[in-house]
């Protein structure tokens, strides 16, 4: 049976926040991208309600049609880390390739926009008057060495920053940053041309629509992000909606067997109304919590209860293929050791299991 769409089962072409936020990127014509749902969350929390995330998937083509409805700035504000810098630089190139005027905000001294929204209120709103053009933030990654290059590190340093420019949609702009990078690197303008026709670059919208063809589509993920199992995702939605309704706390109870040891200690103390002690545990209720009080004003009582019902059925599934899964190897064991009574055994649970899923 598969899995209807939820807020938390989105395709990954499905930009979080979004129905929240549209309203707000429609009337500035800008939106702030980051990377992560908390990011959202804690941006959105902080005032800065044209935020948009992308739920730790990378941006796709058909994240910026949808914004291209709405607005031709993309405000980009991912980690203040090398992963990061990179995540951005194939942002920037897959927008610049769509002729969106792209921006990027830099995070200082902060590791991410939800640290910066945390340990200093307001920050994001005023960095976001600072951002710069991305061709700077090229600028700056490849050319901002005081030393002298050698001249192979030199030309293939201009050789990445032609590639951006020539990427970019709008002849425009690409003369304007062609002289830009001249007068920068005190190279003639006709020459940097010349290297520059000579660079092979990505039809970007292209890449990505083949992309999309050749790989499986992806689940939205949560927390960091995709590295959540589908029964962790079901978990932390079911605990989501008891956040919401303490009804679904005691209806939760009969099927504490199928969920992870860490939800059901999270859901002992919300029953118990008991603070957690594992701050891991704890930062993990945060962030379940900091969605639940951001999507209870978007879902009506009757699809909570119609989700609630399902998502207790996949979990229950979820558990059963995860069982099924263990057993397997158990077989395998047995085999290799020649132990026949137990592979017997074990392949007798094997075939309940699986007709336990065959009629779930």
């Amino acid at each position: 049976m598969n899995t209807p769409e939820t807020l938390i089962f989105n395709k990954s072409r499905i930009l979080y926040g979004f129905h929240k936020t549209k309203k707000h990127i429609l009337e500035q014509k800008s939106a702030v991208l980051v990377e992560g749902q908390m990011d959202f969350l804690m941006a959105y929390q902080d005032g800065v309600k044209n935020v948009i995330a992308t739920s730790g998937t990378a941006l796709t083509f058909d994240h910026l049609k949808t914004i291209r409805r709405l607005a031709e700035q993309l405000i980009l504000c991912f980690d203040n880390d090398e992963a990061g810098f990179n995540a951005v630089e194939r942002a920037i190139d897959l927008a610049n390739a769509n002729d969106f005027n792209v921006k990027i905000l830099t995070l200082q001294d902060f590791k991410d926009p939800a640290e910066a929204a945390q340990k200093s209120p307001g920050a994001l709103a005023g960095l976001i008057k600072e951002t710069k053009p991305a061709m700077e933030f090229y600028f700056e990654r490849y050319l901002k060495e005081k030393v002298k290059l050698e001249l192979p590190e030199f030309k293939k340093k201009i050789r990445i920053v032609l590639a951006k420019i020539k990427n970019l949609a709008s002849a425009v702009e690409r003369a304007q940053w062609l002289k830009e990078l001249s007068q920068r690197t005190k190279i003639e303008e006709k020459t940097l041309a010349e290297e520059m026709e000579q660079l092979k670059t990505l039809n970007y919208a292209e890449k990505n629509a083949e992309l999309r063809r050749n790989s499986p589509r992806q689940s939205a993920s949560s927390l960091r992000e995709s590295a959540c199992s589908r029964r962790e995702l079901i978990c932390q939605r079911l605990i989501s909606l008891a956040i919401l309704d303490k009804d679904f706390q005691e209806r939760i109870n009969e099927h504490l067997d199928y969920f992870l040891e860490d939800y059901s200690l999270i859901l002992k103390c919300l029953r118990e109304e008991a603070k957690l002690e594992d701050e891991r545990l704890n930062n993990l209720l945060n962030l379940i919590s900091l969605r639940s009080s951001f999507e209870s004003s978007i879902l009506d009582p009757e699809k909570i209860e119609k989700e609630f019902q399902e998502l207790l059925h996949q979990l229950r599934i979820e558990y059963l293929k995860e069982k099924r899964q263990g057993l397997t190897g158990l077989v395998k064991e047995a085999e290799g050791t020649g132990d026949e009574t137990k592979v017997a055994s074990v392949l007798k649970e094997f075939n309940e299991v699986s007709k336990s899923i065959q009629n779930a």
